[in-house]
C-alpha cells in the first residue's frame, strides 16, 4: 500500500478526486454529518457502479447483524458484467480478534476491482481496529461544516447548478440557516425555484440578498433535528430551550409539534423493535434514522417509558386540535407539552 493512499482528505477534495475518476480501493468515511455521508455514497455509486448493475455490485453490510467474514466475502467478489464492485461497511467496532485479524489481512491487500468502505460517526483512536483502518484508508473527514467552509459549499453547489451568488450573500444565508447541509440545501432549492421564475423581471441565474431576505426563514443556531436529538437524549432544559428559540425565529409551531409527534413515535418503534431483537442497524432503516445516529437514538429511546411515549403521543393529538382551531396559544400549549413529557 503506497503512502499516497494512507492520508485524511476534507469532503471537497474526495469529491475532486472522485469526479475525476481517482478511485481509491479502500474509504474510512467518518463524521457526523449525514448529508455528508449520503452524499459521498451517491458520488462513489454515481462513478463505480454502471449502468444497471448496483443490484449485483453494490452491497450495504453491518457489522452487528453480519460478520466482518461475510463483508471480507462481499469484497472479495469479482463485479457482476464488469467495472468495479463497491461495499459499504459499518457498525465495525466491535470485533473478535480473530475477525480484526482477518480484516487487517484484507487491508494488506485488498481486491483490485473492489472500492470498500467504512462508515462512522466518529474515530476512536483507542480500538484496534480504527487504528487499522487509519493506517490503510483514505480517511474522508465528513464532520459537519464550519461556517466558512459551509459559505464555499454554498458558492459551488450553486455554480454547479447554473447559478450565482456572492460570498457575502452566501454567508448571509449560513448566517439564517446555520451549517446543517440539510436544510441549507432545502434552502438552496427555494432560492433556485425563485431565480428561475420566468416572470422574474431580475438578471437570470443570479441570487441576491433580497432573495436570500424573502426566501430564507431565519434559523441560525438551532434546527428541528436538534430539537429531536433533545427529547431522545431526555434532555428537559434543552428542549424547552431550544423550543423556545425556535418558536423566537418564527418557526412554524404545528411543525414543531410534527417534530416532537414524530420524534416519540420512532422512540416507541424502536422500543417495540429492540424488545423482538431486531439488529439496531433494520431498526434505524425501519424508523428512518441515519446509520450515523442510530446509536445514540437507540441508547437514548432505551431509557423512555412506553406508557409515558404514549400518553404523550395522546396529548399532542389534543395539542394538534387547539393549535388548529386556536384554542389557547401554540407557544403556550408547546411548553406544556414538553414539560409534561418530562414530568
Amino acid at each position: 500500500m503506497s503512502n499516497e493512499s494512507q492520508k485524511q482528505i476534507k469532503f471537497t477534495d474526495f469529491q475532486k478526486e472522485i469526479r475525476s475518476g481517482k478511485i481509491r480501493p479502500l474509504y474510512f468515511l467518518y463524521g457526523k454529518e449525514a448529508y455528508l455521508h449520503k452524499e459521498a455514497l451517491r458520488l462513489l455509486k454515481a462513478v463505480i457502479l454502471e449502468q444497471g448493475t448496483e443490484m449485483f455490485n453494490y452491497n450495504e453490510i453491518s457489522a452487528s447483524s453480519q460478520s466482518m467474514s461475510d463483508i471480507l466475502a462481499a469484497a472479495d467478489q469479482y463485479p457482476m458484467f464488469g467495472g468495479r464492485r463497491l461495499v459499504v461497511a459499518r457498525d465495525f467496532e466491535k470485533l473478535t480478534d480473530a475477525e480484526l485479524d482477518s480484516l487487517k489481512e484484507y487491508l494488506k491487500n485488498p481486491q483490485a476491482t473492489t472500492t470498500l468502505v467504512f462508515q462512522a460517526e466518529e474515530i476512536d483512536k483507542r480500538r484496534n481496529v480504527s487504528t487499522a483502518l487509519l493506517k490503510t484508508c483514505t480517511v474522508v473527514d465528513l464532520s459537519p461544516f464550519r461556517d466558512k467552509d459551509a459559505v464555499d459549499w454554498v458558492v459551488e453547489y450553486l455554480r454547479e447548478a447554473g447559478y450565482q451568488i456572492s460570498t457575502r450573500d452566501a454567508a448571509l444565508l449560513i448566517g439564517f440557516t446555520g451549517t446543517d447541509l440539510f436544510l441549507v440545501r432545502n434552502e438552496l432549492e427555494k432560492l433556485i425555484t425563485s431565480v428561475t421564475d420566468p416572470e422574474r423581471p431580475k438578471k437570470k441565474g443570479l441570487i441576491s440578498t433580497l432573495d436570500i431576505q424573502s426566501i430564507t426563514s431565519r434559523s441560525r443556531h438551532y434546527s428541528g433535528y436538534d430539537l429531536a436529538d433533545a427529547v431522545v437524549a431526555g434532555e428537559h432544559k434543552k428542549s424547552i430551550r431550544l423550543l423556545i428559540e425556535l418558536l423566537d425565529d418564527n418557526t412554524e409551531p404545528l411543525m414543531l409539534l410534527g417534530v416532537i409527534s414524530r420524534t416519540l413515535r420512532q422512540i416507541l418503534m424502536a422500543k417495540e423493535l429492540m424488545q423482538q431483537q431486531i439488529p439496531s442497524s433494520d431498526i434505524a432503516k425501519d424508523i428512518g434514522i441515519p446509520p450515523f445516529k442510530s446509536s445514540d437514538f437507540l441508547a437514548g429511546a432505551r431509557k423512555w417509558d412506553k406508557e409515558k411515549i404514549l400518553k404523550t403521543l395522546k396529548r399532542a393529538s389534543e395539542v394538534d386540535d387547539a393549535i388548529k382551531n386556536s384554542l389557547g396559544k401554540p407557544r403556550l400549549q408547546l411548553e406544556y407539552l414538553l414539560c409534561e413529557l418530562f414530568l
